[in-house]
This record gives C-alpha cells, structure tokens and sequence, in this order.
C-alpha cells in the first residue's frame, strides 16, 4: 500500500508512504501475499524449506490462489507448485470467491457471494426456529445470541444501506412477528422494544459493532492502525479536504460514497449518525497546508448556481492534480489565473486536447473573486530610507503560488537563454548576453512587459515583452551607453524560461507563454511523522445502538 501525501503545496512535495504485508496467519490458516508470480515462487520455496524442517506436510488440495490485475491474459499461465510433492494449485476464476477465516474473498467486484452467504445463514436458523414450538422470547433469544454474531462475523469487509439490512432481514421480522401472534403487517419497531424481547435488527447492529472495531483498530500501535489511516488519508485526497477527515462536517462525508475504501466507509456511516470523533491530542498529520480557502469551500461558496455533482466534479479534478487551496491557481502577483498547461507542469504529465471545462469553470470562479486578491495584500516599505514621508506601498504578492522547479541556466557561453529573476519583490525577465563562468556572473539584457500589446490564445493571458530601453537596473559598469539596459547577476539567482516565441516576426518582441512568477520558496512545510496518541469518540446518540 502506498500513499503520497503533499507536505509542501507550493513546491508540490509529496512524501511518499509505504506499508507492505507479506503474509497473515492465524493457528494453521495462512496467507502469503506477492505482487508477482516470480514473487510468489520465492515465497512458496522459502515456506515449503521452512515446512520440510518442522516436518510439516502442506495439503495442496486445500490450497487456493487469487489473482488480482494480472499482467498476463493466458490463464493456463495462472498457477503455482508447493509443498514437497510440487503440487499444482490453479488460480481461481474472478467469480469464485475464497475463504479466510469464514470471510469470502473474491476479485470480481460486488459484494452477491455475501448476501447469498447472509441469507442462507438467515434461512438456516429460521428453518429450525420455524418447526420449533417455542415462545417468541426464546427465538429472539436464538436470533440475538446465535444468529446475529454469526451474521456480524460474514459482514465484517460488507457495508450496506439500511435499506438493504432491512430487506435482508425482514424473514426474521416476519417468524417473530409469528411467534408473538402479531399480525405481519405491524410496524417492526413494535419488536425491538424493551417490554417484548428488545429484539436487535440487523443495521443497529452492524454500525455499532463496526463502528467500534474500528475505532479500537485506529487506536491500536500496528500496522493495522497505520493501515487504517493511509486509507483515510486517500479518502482525504480524493474528496479534497484539507483537514483531518474524522472531524469533517457529516455534510461533507456522507452524500459522498466512495468504493473499495472499507474504513472510509465505516468513517461515513459513523458521520451518518452523527458520531463525533476527533484526536484526544492536536496532531498536524492530517492537515494539508496552505494559505486562505480550501477548494472544496470556495466553489462551494463561489459556484452555487451550478449543481452539487458538477461541484463535487470539479472538487475531485482538482485533488487529482494537487490542487487544494483557491490561492494556488493565481500567479504570484495575483494578476491572473496560471494556464492549463502550468498545472500540467506541475503534475508532469502532458497537456493534450482542449482546456478541460471543470478547469475553466474553476478559473473564472477564481478570475470573479475579489477576496482572493484581498488576501495577497502586502504593505511594502520604500527602499529609499532618507525618504521618512514616503507612504508605504501596496502590492499583491500570493504566497500560496504554484513554484515550478527552478531550471538553471547552462554554462554554455554559446547559448543565450532568457531567463528571469527578481529585484526587490519584482519579477525580472532578460537575456543573457556573456557568461562568465570563472566569477559566476552572467550579463543579462532587461526587457519588459509590453501591457500595449499583449495576445491572447484559447482565452489565456500570455505576456509579451520587448527590450528595455533603459531603466534604473542599467548598470554602468557593464553598459554605457543610454539605450537598452544591462545588469549582472550571480548564476545561482537566474531561472530559465522554458517557453518563449517571436512575436510577429519581431525580433525586439517575444511572447513568454505558461511562466509561473515564482519567489524563493519558503522552508518545508514539514508534517510530523509521530502518529497521533488516541482516538475517541465525544458524544453519541445512545438510542442509536
């Protein structure tokens, strides 16, 4: 099992998590776990060696194998030899489920080989209830101490609606219903009071005994525990919260389902009836860190003409590409939303085909938000401190600003990059004209931004600029003259710019398409490894169990 779990939003640093399990046993029922069919072989070799010593012979017969994403197509392929004999075990087919420990298994999805599992446990303590002359208390007796154990046991990887428990159920409603003379049509709550037997139905049940299981589990110190987390975690990830899931509004957890996330599941049905559960000591494990709105309430706050499928859409697509916080799709300087192409930098993975919709949706909401901008309001002090009187300055500088990986430049004096840098909290494009390689200083040739003339291709900004003819950056030093501008910078301060075209045919005007205007990045946004100590739950509803 493996997680990524993004530490720095703004560098979008990820620390990579990994759990392996190899084998689970208990008494004389064990299972081996390997990513291959090589893999399996060595496990198989190491036990039969280990068998053979202890004098220890392995029923072939009884041996079973599942194989989940198989690489291969050829199923004949699909098999493994063990024990002394070499005796060949075939993997079985998607449909047939396997059991551990009175669980079934299989890789099909869905969960049919359960229920049928479910009812016909249920038909078989019926049939003998049904033909008994016994009181309706002693089959409530029969079904709470035989029955309902029984049936917590075959459902402990299956959850369902209560709807579904209650459908499954209904047989057992309809024999008390018998035995306590009532007539089949009666309300069953009639059943689950106190003064007649304080029957258990099957989804009362289930919630408590899931919901308790695992928060023992979560508070243990193994690997279970740590298991459990991680995918809590992805639920986190996929459904774009940035603080700990176990304290998330139920509004949040519950209309949201989600497959093949068994402890999500039991977080969902918890939050379902308004468990509250939360760490009895502050841990910072959970929270994803950024500055201003999460994605989730913004477009939930921003975007209410359109409906919740489309927002949670958008909310999803956004995770799936590191976006968590509003303020990460503006530049640095709050002047515009970053480009498609930028995110896919980001994520390093190909931008093709046209500008997904959700993205442009979730660009002019950010474009129409004025609070965004409010957050990015910086006071700077003049340079000049002989100017006492001079009113501190206002600018727009988003500290939670995507920060694509810094490309330097080649010293190679045959090649003249553009390049960009920065002077006093201001972006600086340029060209480099000379390196010097023995000093470490490279002359750079300023140019600006060109606001009278500036293209816009598919609906994004791009900037043009064109050569400076001279400002207060021109150095002395290395240019003399009064037109153009020239300044020298160490090669440690200069990033390259990837993507730049001629304008036009222009040689004096380039277009500068998907830059992000980036600053040095602050220091990692570290997350504390320790686990925190407890889990508990505040309140609950009694009534509920």
């Amino acid at each position: 099992m493996e997680l990524k779990w993004p530490y720095n939003t703004i560098c979008n640093e990820k620390r990579n998590v990994r759990i392996r399990t190899a084998a689970s046993a208990y008494a004389d029922d064990t299972q081996w776990i390997a990513k291959s069919k090589n893999e399996a072989r060595k496990i198989t070799l190491i036990a039969d060696e280990f068998f053979d010593i202890n004098d220890i012979k392995i029923n072939g017969e009884k041996s079973e194998i599942i194989v989940v994403n198989p690489e291969d197509n050829n199923e004949e392929e699909r098999f493994i030899e063990i024990g002394k004999n070499r005796d060949k075990v075939t993997a079985n087919k998607g449909s047939v489920p396997i059991r551990i420990l009175g669980v079934w298994f299989k890789v099909d999805k869905g969960d049919k080989h359960t229920e049928g599992i479910v009812k016909k446990e249920i038909s078989t303590v019926l049939g003998a209830i049904r033909r008994k002359h016994i009181t309706h208390m002693q089959a409530i007796y029969i079904i709470k101490t035989v029955l309902l154990p029984r049936l917590e046991y075959r459902l402990k990887t299956t959850i369902w609606e209560d709807k579904k428990y209650e459908e499954i159920y209904k047989p057992i409603m309809k024999v008390v219903k018998h035995k306590t003379r009532l007539p089949i049509n009666c309300h069953n709550n009639i059943l689950l009071h106190s003064a007649q037997g304080n029957l258990k139905n099957l989804w009362r049940n289930q919630t408590a005994a899931q919901i308790t299981e695992f928060l023992v589990a979560l508070n243990s110190q193994s690997k279970q525990a740590d298991m459990l987390k991680m995918r809590l975690k992805k639920a986190q990830l996929t459904l774009n919260i940035t603080s700990c899931i176990l304290m998330t509004n139920p509004d949040v957890t519950v209309p949201n389902k989600m497959l093949n996330n068994h402890a999500y599941n039991v977080i969902r049905k918890a939050h379902d009836y308004l468990f509250k559960i939360h760490p009895l000591v502050e841990s910072e494990e959970w929270n994803i860190p950024i500055i201003g709105p999460d994605v989730r309430n913004f477009v939930y706050q921003q975007a209410s003409e359109l409906q919740k499928k489309d927002k949670e859409f958008i909310i999803r697509k956004a995770a799936a590409l590191s976006i968590h916080g509003a303020l990460q799709l503006l530049n640095h300087d709050a002047s515009n939303t970053i480009t498609w192409q930028q995110i896919c930098d980001i994520n390093k993975r190909q931008a093709r085909g046209r500008t997904p919709k959700w993205f442009t949706t979730l660009s002019g909401l950010i474009q129409q938000s004025t609070q965004l901008k409010d957050l990015c309001k910086t006071n700077i002090k003049p340079s000049n401190s002989e100017r006492e009187t001079e009113i501190d300055r206002e600018a727009l500088i988003n500290m939670q600003a995507f920060k694509m990986t810094k490309k330097m430049p080649s010293k190679d004096s045959r090649k003249k990059e553009f390049v960009y840098t920065h002077q006093d909290g201001t972006l600086v494009w340029g060209q480099i004209i000379k390196k010097n390689n023995k000093t470490g200083k490279f002359t750079i040739q300023h140019w600006v931004r060109n606001s009278n003339n500036q293209s816009e291709d598919s609906g994004m900004m791009q900037k043009v600029i064109q050569r400076c003819s001279g400002c207060r950056l021109n150095d002395r030093r290395v240019n003399k003259e009064s037109y153009n501008c020239h300044f020298n910078r160490d090669y440690s301060d200069l990033a390259c710019i990837n993507r730049i075209f001629s304008c036009q045919n222009n040689s004096d005007t380039k277009v500068i398409k998907d830059i992000i205007e980036t600053r040095k990045c602050p220091g990692r946004q570290c997350i504390s490894e320790q686990i925190s100590d407890r889990i508990q739950i505040q309140d609950y509803d009694m009534a509920l169990i």
